[in-house]
Parts: C-alpha cells; sequence; structure tokens
C-alpha cells in the first residue's frame, strides 16, 4: 500500500512539473509573439581586467601578497578565493572571503585586494558596468 501511494505521489509531482513547465512555455511563446520588434538585443559583456592584463595582476600579487610570518612558521600553505566588486569605475569594492583557507591567510588576502589599484571595468555595449569578479590568491612556501 505504502508503495502505491508513494508511485502516486511521484507520478503526480512529475505530471505537475510537466503542467508547469507547458504553461511557462506557452506564456513565452505568448510574450514572444505580442512583441511588436519580435526579437530580442543582447549585447555582449567585455568583463573586467586589470591595467597591464595578466601578467601585469600576477606581478601586482607577487610584488604585493605580504605572507604572514606566522602562517610560513607553521608551514600553512593553501588557496583562498575572493570575491570583490568592481565599480563602473573600476574601482575594488565590498571584498570579502568566498573560499577560506586559515584566517591569517584569508585576512592577507583581503588586505591584497583591498590595496589593488583601478581595474578596467566591464563594459556592456556602450556603456561600463558594475560586475563582481572572483581571484584566487595562492599562498605557497616554494
Amino acid at each position: 500500500m505504502k508503495t502505491i501511494k508513494f508511485t502516486t505521489a511521484v507520478l503526480l509531482t512529475f505530471m505537475l512539473s510537466f503542467s508547469v513547465n507547458a504553461q511557462w512555455e506557452e506564456k513565452m511563446i505568448t510574450m514572444l509573439e505580442s512583441d511588436p520588434f519580435k526579437e530580442s538585443i543582447f549585447l555582449e559583456m567585455v568583463p573586467p581586467g586589470f591595467i597591464g592584463g595578466q601578467e601585469a595582476l600576477e606581478a601586482y600579487i607577487s610584488d604585493n601578497l605580504k605572507y604572514p610570518p606566522l602562517a610560513i612558521r607553521q608551514g600553512l600553505e593553501g588557496t583562498v578565493v575572493v570575491m570583490f566588486k568592481i565599480s563602473s569605475e573600476g574601482k575594488i569594492m565590498d571584498a570579502i572571503i568566498k573560499k577560506s583557507f586559515k584566517p591569517i591567510l584569508d585576512e592577507a588576502a583581503l588586505d591584497l585586494i583591498k590595496g589593488m589599484p583601478q581595474w578596467n571595468p566591464a563594459t556592456q555595449g556602450n556603456n561600463t558596468i558594475e560586475t563582481y569578479y572572483q581571484l584566487p590568491i595562492r599562498f605557497s612556501l616554494k
């Protein structure tokens, strides 16, 4: 009896999902047909970039990353991923730890990002736009 109830519940859920999808598709078709232009314009986004390119970014990290002495003594190695906003003017803002390794290395990675110079902002069409960016910071004793 439990198997029949479970099977019935699964079948109802399955049929409901098809019904919802069919309604959604019907709504989208109606929206497209009512569009007087019958086409959407999608503007390609050009992602933000560190001024000077990838090599300049790697040089900045190499020159400015301060490996905490305590982390060196403890032999800590790992990667911290920092997420930050790049404003439409290219300013670095709102840096947070997206993937932590150890608090002492997290703090060093945040300090590095907060001290970064401006970037070339992302663009969409002819406009500069605000975007988020994730950057892995590798701590290696080698």
